[in-house]
């Protein structure tokens, strides 16, 4: 397990945010704690203690996901994930594996 405390960032501008978030745009696969199902998505950025994924399912705050997230190529294996949904809202934008709506979650866990 990885302690994100030693990666904090230390700025001195307006942005607060703790860690840098990078623009992605890969694969997700992810269930929900309380169900059996497995559903998908695309990851649009990360940073060390969260994501913001796009999927076609209606996500609430407070929901216990694990995620995979796979990169395109097969150099890189997938991260795997458990995080928090801190917000989840709707969206006009449309990707290839839908995308009606934007899940943005804090990472617990990052195996």
């Amino acid at each position: 397990m990885i302690d994100f405390e030693d990666y904090r960032v230390n700025r001195e501008y307006e942005e607060q945010r703790g860690y840098f978030r990078m623009a992605v745009d890969c694969p997700l696969t992810f269930g929900v704690e309380s169900e059996g199902y497995v559903h998908k998505g695309t990851v649009k950025n990360l940073s060390a203690s969260g994501l913001m994924f796009t999927t076609d399912i209606m996500l609430k705050q407070g929901d216990q996901i694990k995620a995979s997230l796979e990169p395109e190529n097969n150099i890189t294996p997938p991260m795997i994930v458990a995080a928090t949904v801190l917000r989840c809202v709707k969206t006009t934008k449309q990707t290839s594996v839908g995308g009606r709506f934007e899940v943005a979650c804090h990472i617990k866990i990052l195996q």
